[in-house]
């Protein structure tokens, strides 16, 4: 049997303020009535989930295009400094960690070496204190971090966030969502 998800208005609300700032992000410069073209919404729709963008910061408006008849149309677009994301790429002998703005152009890129593979805890310690480094060189507070990425070479239970056996880095039963703090 399929599962069935049942929303109330706001979870319908939220996935449709998802929508329209996922088209942001993908078609942006963007104007709201190209937004509502694109999503089959109205006008009011797509003009209250832009204004709840704007007010959190998510997306700013850009320059105004022309005018065929009627009013010129204001351009939106993702705020790349609204948040940072993390990806972070655990490998046998080095670690590669990248920062993202929102608009997912890269900010920094740092390959730090694993000093010592056999302790997780060690390489954890290392990953967080160059994240650290990153973050105080871009002056960033911990809530400028919308999101992180881990890839480690080995078999995941991704349900509980274990990384189950990593054979390169002789790593087991690796509590990953613990150490994140999850």
């Amino acid at each position: 049997m399929q599962d069935i998800t049942v929303g109330n208005s706001q979870v319908i609300r939220d996935w449709n303020l998802g929508g329209i700032f996922k088209l942001i992000h993908k078609l942006g410069p963007i104007s709201r009535k190209e937004l509502a073209e694109s999503t089959g919404y109205s006008a009011a729709t797509v003009s209250n989930h832009v204004k709840t963008l704007i007010k959190e910061g998510f997306v700013i408006e850009t320059e105004k295009g022309n005018s065929t008849g009627g009013r010129k149309p204001v351009y939106l677009t993702v705020n790349p400094n609204k948040g940072y994301i993390f990806s972070i790429d655990i490998e046998v002998n080095k670690v590669k960690i990248v920062m993202f703005n929102l608009k997912l152009n890269l900010v920094m890129k740092s390959i730090i070496p694993i000093l010592d593979k056999s302790n997780s805890d060690k390489v954890f310690d290392q990953i967080f204190v160059e994240i650290d480094k990153m973050m105080e060189e871009k002056k960033l507070k911990s809530d400028d971090i919308l999101g992180m990425g881990i890839a480690v070479p080995g078999l995941i239970d991704k349900d509980n966030g274990i990384l189950e056996f990593a054979p390169n880095l002789g790593w087991r039963k690796i509590n990953i969502l613990k150490i994140l703090g999850l």
